[in-house]
């Protein structure tokens, strides 16, 4: 007879990503933990326990568990752009760069990877690079928010009102209702004064393109 775990384990793993999107991390958590009790070295349930963890608030714990599930399977785009996601969050942009561009590297078209690294890029200071992250993430996936508005950002950065603008309302036309988009107004501005504006550096990446935690939870946007 064959052993029954593995089927066991996935369906627990399944049902935490069902809690997972169903906004229960709580329930997510327990399933996903119990899940791994019975596999271990299941990448997949790691996978999902980190963006649980993050969403928590946890953010040493989920970056542990992100790193083990590297460690225990071939490298996941999905798995490196959730830890590069997280390593901004923290302000670990050197790492944040390096994740981001080992997703890039592995899924060059991945817009959420792309987007993470503009945003460790922006970070760091290096705005030119983080354009063009940027703009390829926006081209990749021109439905998504985030990668337009950062763009804005960014070039809004370098002085580029103009351009920047013309992110910014593309990031209104993806969703008329996003909050972030009100700086436009400022950049509104800036493109009627003479001479381009610098701005002063960013002090944390602005948004990120959702990615999903897991491989298997269903209705997760992968950007």
């Amino acid at each position: 007879m064959s052993d029954p775990a593995p089927q066991i384990a996935q369906a627990w793993r399944e049902t935490g990503g069902a809690h997972f999107n169903a906004g229960r991390l709580a329930e997510a958590e327990a399933a996903t933990r119990e899940a791994l009790r019975l596999a271990p070295d299941d990448a997949l349930a790691l996978a999902n326990l980190g963006a649980i963890l993050r969403r928590l608030g946890r953010a040493d714990e989920a970056l542990a568990i992100y790193d083990r599930a590297l460690a225990v399977a071939p490298p996941a785009a999905a798995v490196l752009i959730n830890r590069a996601n997280l390593l901004n969050d923290l302000k670990r942009w050197p790492e944040a760069l390096e994740s981001a561009t080992a997703a890039t590297d592995l899924a060059a078209d991945n817009a959420a990877a792309h987007n993470a690294r503009g945003n460790a890029l922006l970070s760091l200071g290096r705005r030119a690079e983080a354009v063009a992250s940027y703009r390829e993430s926006a081209r990749l996936a021109p439905g998504q928010l985030a990668a337009w508005f950062n763009l804005g950002k960014a070039l809004l950065e370098l002085g580029e009102a103009a351009a920047a603008l013309r992110g910014y309302d593309r990031a209104v036309g993806a969703s008329p209702g996003f909050a972030g988009a009100t700086p436009a107004a400022a950049t509104r501005s800036a493109s009627r004064s003479s001479g381009p504006r610098r701005r002063p550096p960013t002090t944390r990446p602005i948004a990120s393109i959702p990615t999903c935690p897991t491989w298997l939870a269903s209705g997760c946007s992968r950007g």
